[in-house]
């Protein structure tokens, strides 16, 4: 069962709540019961994209010292390695978003590609929780050259941009001094 959640435009899929039938991380808690596997806690202020549930995590915040919650995606430590997203873009052009993705090491680093057919206006927007760790991203072209920066916000970062046809690649990495965190983005297209 995909432990990232991956969403189009408006339809997201879930990869489940908890249930003693679903040993994998992470589960999706209740904001009322909190309930948890043993060794996790209720994080109520992750995005799930449903104000009602909260994620099931280890303790503190973002680090992980087992597995990434996003191992799923693993391997995308490099641009050869990198989750595509040209499927998902196909079927949903204007953009793609990823729920319950994780910086879990300062090591780890996250590559997503993406094609663009044509000169189109970007916005890449990455959300976390800026208290339990800072995150980097860039966003790189087919030859690894910086594109655009990314922008601090409240919430996290974003990259806004107009791209031409070719190939691109996001990159996000442990913030300063390997700081570590759960994330959430979105990539949206205009016309």
């Amino acid at each position: 069962m995909p432990r990232a959640i991956i969403a189009f435009a408006s339809l997201a899929l879930v990869a489940g709540c908890f249930s003693p039938t679903y040993p994998e991380d992470p589960f999706l808690c209740s904001k009322d019961t909190k309930i948890c596997p043993a060794d996790y806690t209720c994080n109520t202020e992750a995005a799930t994209g449903d104000p009602t549930l909260g994620i099931c995590e280890k303790p503190g915040g973002g680090t992980n010292p087992g597995k990434c919650l996003d191992s799923d995606l693993e391997p995308n430590d490099t641009p050869g390695t990198a989750t595509s997203l040209d499927s998902s873009l196909q079927s949903h052009p204007t953009g793609v978003s990823l729920f319950g993705v994780e910086i879990c090491t300062a090591e780890d680093v996250d590559y997503y590609s993406f094609t663009m057919a044509g000169q189109k206006p970007v916005t890449i927007t990455i959300q976390y929780q800026r208290d339990q760790g800072e995150l980097s991203a860039a966003l790189l072209d087919a030859n690894m050259n910086d594109v655009a920066p990314a922008a601090p916000t409240a919430a996290g970062l974003q990259i806004t941009t107009t791209l031409q046809a070719g190939m691109y690649y996001l990159k996000v990495t442990a913030g300063a001094g390997g700081s570590t965190n759960l994330y959430d983005f979105s990539l949206s297209i205009g016309n």
